[in-house]
């Protein structure tokens, strides 16, 4: 199991304003959660999506039953 986990679990990408933070760099599955994700809100917090002509192809409200806003 110990010959898996090295392709699944160390976090090699840290700091998403490092100069190696990019897809090159990609070495394990946690690497990759940690990438996606942070570009994901990245994006998100660029506002960029707002503006965008067809968003309401691509944006969607979630409506839930908790208090929660969430926009996918």
């Amino acid at each position: 199991m110990d010959g898996v986990l090295q392709y699944i679990t160390p976090l090699n990408l840290i700091n998403p304003r490092d100069p190696s933070f990019r897809p090159q760099s990609i070495r394990t599955i946690h690497d990759i959660i940690r990438f996606a994700h942070a570009k994901a809100v990245e994006e998100l917090l660029s506002g960029h999506w707002v503006h965008t002509p067809h968003k309401s192809k691509f944006v969607r409200r979630l409506e839930l039953e908790v208090p929660l806003d969430l926009v996918v």
